[in-house]
């Protein structure tokens, strides 16, 4: 997977803010790419969002991130309509301008990205990369996987992060690689056939959190509260601070390791055909002295557990599980 050594991508400076250059050549005819930049039932099939109508006329429209429950959705407005050449709309503070030239069955598609933080130009450029990827597969009739949102990260968002960020020239940004040799975020997921408000339950109700997780936890999981949690297995106990919940879709906390505080996030991505995809994110590791990557992969072993034990316990009611693992 390479990034393209033409005059894309670019990053311009214009009147005091960035502006993202993205180019693609498409296979397709400028109507059917106007229709998948467009048509609200085709964008959540390629676009990192999803809108409550078409992008057809100037007027304000909601965009929804997709598989980022931890966004809050963006008010937006379509700015500029010249059907089917461009496209001009407000995602946020950030304006996307598509042109669209070629004739006969061959697109040349530009995607300009406004925006003020520079730091943002090699994470929207392999964002925006996996889209596009996505677009060209969709307008060939393939039945595309997501690459948006949290699954980006398995089809190679990493390494085009790096890339773009060497010829952008723009300053790494976080994400799960190691950019400056500072922290480390450690992923893991696991669908649970049962609905998401059953998960969210589980895991912030002290009723439940001792059926797969941990002995027992001191109150119900909150924004602000400090929880005592503990293993009556090891005879420890420690806290974590909760930080942000979003109700059957997203939950937050800080762990404190002494030397450095890491922080844990739980998505919840309610899947159309049943289940919830439940993606635990934990950003934080220090990549400096001994053990670090031991660390790291007990953590993650860790994570694994609970996940498998949390499937048990909502899928077949196993609440014995989480006391089996002895280290």
């Amino acid at each position: 997977m390479n990034v393209s050594d033409t005059g894309y991508p670019r990053l311009d400076r214009e009147d005091g803010e960035w502006v993202l250059v993205l180019a693609r050549t498409l296979d397709h005819s400028i109507e059917d790419v106007w229709a998948a930049l467009t048509e609200a039932e085709q964008l959540p099939s390629w676009a990192p969002f999803r809108t409550d109508k078409d992008l057809t006329s100037v007027g304000a429209v909601r965009l929804d991130h997709i598989d980022m429950p931890e966004e809050d959705h963006k008010q937006g407005a379509v700015l500029e309509v010249d059907e089917p050449r461009l496209l001009v709309f407000r995602w946020g503070d950030d304006i996307l301008r598509w042109e669209l030239s070629g004739d006969g069955n061959r697109t040349f598609l530009v995607l300009r990205h406004r925006f003020a933080d520079r730091k943002q130009a090699p994470s929207y450029a392999a964002g925006w990369h996996l889209c596009l990827d996505g677009l060209a597969g969709v307008l060939a009739g393939k039945e595309m996987p997501s690459m948006v949102g949290h699954q980006a990260y398995n089809f190679g968002y990493d390494e085009l992060y790096a890339q773009y960020a060497e010829k952008l020239g723009a300053a790494a940004n976080e994400s799960t690689a190691n950019r400056e040799g500072k922290f480390v975020k450690n992923v893991t997921a696991l669908k649970i056939n049962k609905p998401a408000r059953d998960v969210f339950e589980a895991i912030v109700d002290p009723a439940q959190i001792g059926s797969f997780w941990f002995s027992s936890s001191s109150a119900r999981w909150e924004p602000g509260k400090t929880i005592t949690l503990r293993y009556d297995e090891y005879d420890a106990e420690g806290d974590i601070v909760v930080t942000d919940i979003v109700e059957n879709r997203k939950i937050a906390f800080e762990s404190n390791y002494g030397d450095h505080v890491n922080t844990v996030t739980i998505t919840l991505t309610e899947q159309e055909a049943g289940g919830t995809v439940v993606e635990i994110a934990e950003d934080g590791f220090p990549e400096k002295g001994e053990g670090w990557v031991d660390a790291i992969v007990d953590n993650k072993g860790g994570w694994v557990y609970m996940l498998a034990c949390l499937k048990a316990y909502l899928e077949f009611g196993v609440t014995a599980l989480r006391a089996a693992l002895v280290k």
